[in-house]
């Protein structure tokens, strides 16, 4: 294990495996040494050094240094990976133990109606939409299947291929890996956190400039969530909310019904008022599921964060149910459930509670008492529907970190959140088209790139393309001739 690290990642789930994929993509691009933005010209063109100055120049020519002329990418590469070293720390044997369980092993990775307007998480625009993590994936190989209902897995409806890409990438971008090992202890100051480590019963001392904590929740503990992050926090004294299970099958209870002889039967849009102390404090709408030995579906799981013990579920059945009211039983408008008690956390998709989000920064995802102390996932004080919702979280939240993580390193000494794009048609018929765009320095290529795919510029005209800061009016370069062939 490194004793001194950049960044170190605490837990290899959902959060923690994508956040270790984006920050070393990042960290390993040319223009966190030399201050080039990565592809925007050829990926063979380099920047050729004179008496001090650089410039951009044709494609297929080599930095001169010394009378040696070795390949860019590979000296950029490798000060890279000396200057920003990357530790990722997982409590078990073992990468994504829980991106593996996700949807039965099938991976439901985001919800296609997750959208700015109907933006169910509690964060900024700078929130990662559906379409930008499908892309994410499409453009690395894997396509997406997006079910009827909003739900996206992978087309081969395996999670393990979400889990050995992101495993691949970590390890293609020499990311350090210490399994079997626990955080146990935090130390800040200022300019580097110092972090107690044990593996194997042996407590090892780390120091690293920035901490990256993806530790999970409480629910299947086995795959190593194990609700540690609330212990970890009292000692910083940020305030946490203790974890209980969400998304999870309450055990429940009702006089007059036989649960056995109606397992499988569903009712679409099933209306269910949950009392307490004989108080309606909520209206269920959703699909529900009887099993063998109670009730499920969307609006149990859904609504399960809000479930005490001892509250009533009653579900009433409608004439448009007709048919499925024949098949439950007879003679009854509706049916009362008592719940004996919360679904086991050992067993729930999720879990609620975790870091509240009053001592966290969104924007950036860090503790406001500890800025170089980022945060992401399950262990933060959030839990969405079933459908998607709780793994874009993890992927979200995790890019927000190291977004605002890299931001700081990535500009050779400018940190502006936001940069100024300017695309000129240099064509003769739209010489005057002109496209501007505002967008984060890290993902630059990525949006330009929509830009022009999604524009009516032809994919073989000569671009002019001016990038400016807006922090640093300084800081800006002029490409010429840029091909735009994708």
């Amino acid at each position: 294990m490194n004793n001194n690290t950049f960044i170190t990642i605490v837990g290899a789930g959902c959060s923690g495996l994508f956040a270790a994929a984006r920050i070393s993509e990042r960290l390993r691009s040319p223009h966190c040494t030399d201050g080039v933005p990565p592809s925007i010209v050829s990926a063979n063109s380099v920047r050729h050094i004179n008496g001090g100055t650089s410039s951009i120049v044709a494609a297929n020519s080599v930095r001169h240094i010394n009378g040696e002329t070795p390949s860019v990418q590979w000296r950029s590469e490798i000060a890279a990976t000396e200057k920003y070293k990357i530790l990722l720390i997982e409590k078990t044997g073992s990468l994504g133990n829980k991106l593996l369980l996700s949807a039965s092993g099938q991976c439901n990775f985001t919800n296609i109606k997750i959208s700015p307007d109907t933006n169910p998480f509690p964060l900024y625009k700078n929130f990662l939409s559906y379409s930008d993590i499908i892309s994410y994936f499409e453009e690395r190989g894997i396509h997406s299947y997006i079910r009827d209902d909003g739900k996206v897995f992978p087309k081969s409806m395996k999670a393990s291929d979400i889990k050995n890409l992101l495993e691949k990438t970590i390890k293609m971008n020499q990311v350090s890996i210490a399994l079997n090992s626990e955080l146990i202890d935090i130390n800040y100051h200022p300019d580097n956190i110092v972090l107690s480590i044990k593996n194997n019963n042996i407590i090892q001392t780390i120091t690293t400039k920035y901490l990256l904590l993806c530790t999970g929740g409480a629910s299947y503990p086995k795959t190593g969530s194990t609700g540690d992050i609330i212990n970890l926090m009292e000692k910083l004294n940020i305030k946490t909310i203790p974890f209980k299970p969400a998304l999870s099958v309450p055990i429940v209870t009702c006089k007059e019904f036989d649960f056995s002889n109606s397992a499988g039967v569903s009712i679409s849009n099933a209306s269910v008022s949950l009392i307490r102390n004989n108080r309606i404090i909520r209206q269920l709408k959703g699909n529900l599921l009887f099993t063998h030995t109670g009730i499920s579906g969307p609006i149990i799981l859904n609504n399960s964060r809000h479930f005490e013990q001892g509250d009533k579920l009653v579900l009433y059945l409608t004439k448009s149910q007709q048919r499925t009211r024949r098949r439950i039983i007879t003679n009854l408008s509706s049916l009362e459930f008592h719940i004996e008690s919360l679904g086991d956390i050992n067993e729930a998709m999720c879990s609620s509670g975790g870091i509240c989000f009053s001592e966290i920064n969104r924007k950036k995802m860090c503790l406001k008492k500890y800025p170089n102390i980022f945060v992401a996932g399950e262990c933060v004080d959030f839990d969405g529907d079933t459908g998607g919702y709780n793994i874009h979280f993890a992927f979200a939240t995790a890019d927000i970190a190291v977004t605002a993580i890299s931001d700081r390193h990535c500009t050779d000494g400018v940190s502006p959140s936001m940069w100024r794009l300017e695309i000129a048609d240099t064509s003769v018929q739209k010489r005057n088209r002109r496209f501007l765009l505002r967008t984060g320095f890290s993902d630059l290529n990525l949006y330009l790139k929509k830009t022009l795919i999604f524009s009516s510029f032809s994919k073989i005209t000569p671009f002019l393309i001016h990038i400016s800061s807006e922090v640093s009016p300084a800081s800006s370069a002029l490409y010429q001739n840029f091909y735009a062939i994708l």
